[in-house]
Order: structure tokens, then sequence, then C-alpha cells
């Protein structure tokens, strides 16, 4: 858990049946440093990012709606929050905008859609495909980035690709 009102960080462990490992608390709340030992703020939070507190490392799995709406809210200050942040990076990949053109990126997103409906995990897996998903790497898609294009362009967990691919090529400003 993160609190914004003063930079702290508490970590629980969540108990797992039959695991061996009881559960509790791992870090109570404080002021923590990243590895480089720098603080921590919110910006280096997000799905799918991975954190290291007290030389242990943790990967963000999720978060709930009301935190990724503060994100979508705040997108000038989270970048992986901003639909067209993101477009403008997917039109920066050439392999990207060759796919588009030579309509290779609309037959990835058929393979894993529903009626040219596609979830994130269905992003994930075509922008994985061109080898674009890097969690670490912000210049690269990360798993964020791809729910937010669901979040913000789509509606109950799926877009359909067409949206997609034509904010892609002439983004409307639609979904800001």
């Amino acid at each position: 858990t993160y609190y914004l009102q003063d930079a702290t960080i508490k970590v629980q462990e969540p108990p797992v049946r039959n695991s061996g490992f009881v559960g509790g608390l791992f870090l109570s709340r404080r002021k923590a440093t990243g590895e480089l030992l720098d603080p921590f703020d919110e910006t280096f939070l997000y799905v799918g990012a991975q954190i290291k507190v007290l030389k242990h490392r943790f990967l963000i799995l999720g978060t709930n709606d009301s935190t990724l709406k503060y994100m979508e809210g705040n997108d000038h200050q989270f970048t992986r929050s901003s639909f067209y942040s993101i477009i403008q990076k997917l039109q920066g990949y050439s392999t990207i905008t060759e796919a588009i053109e030579n309509g290779s990126l609309e037959a990835a997103f058929d393979g894993v859609s529903t009626d040219g409906l596609v979830n994130m995990e269905g992003i994930q897996s075509v922008f994985d495909s061109y080898g674009l998903i890097d969690n670490l790497n912000k210049d690269m898609i990360s798993e964020h980035e791809c729910l937010t294009l669901v979040r913000k362009a789509g509606s109950k967990g799926s877009v359909a690709i067409e949206t997609i691919i034509s904010e892609i090529k002439n983004p409307s400003n639609h979904f800001v």
C-alpha cells in the first residue's frame, strides 16, 4: 500500500493456505527507498512494475479501480495511464506502422479476439509477438499500458480491435 499524503509504503503478504507461509506484515508503514536509494514515489508503482524493498523484489500484479481512475485522471504524471501517450509510443515503432499498412496487425489481433474484441491479455500477447512488451523499460509497452488501452477505449474488459488500430493510424482525441 502506498500513501500519497506522506509518501510512505506498507507491505503485507496475504496468507496462503497450506503454503507454509502465514502471511502478515512484511514492512510497517514508513518511507522506503528503491535500489538506488532514491525515495519511492507513486510513479514507481504501476501494474507490472518490480520494486525492491529491503533486498526483496516485489512484482505489482494489480491495483484497485479507484487507483487506476486516479492515475488516469492525472495522466500527465502517470504517463503509463495516458491513452494518447501510449498511442504515440505505438506510432513510433516501425514494426507496428508496417504491420498496420500490410494488414498483419489486424490479423494478429484476430488470432486473440472474440467477435472483433480483444482483452488486455490479448493486446499484451500481440504486442509481445512484435517484441514490444517490457515492464521495466519505459520506452517499451508495459502491462499497465495494455490495461490503460482497454480501460480508456473499451468496456467490460475488452476493446474493439478496429478502435485500437484506427487510433494508432489517426488519433481522434476521443479518449482524452
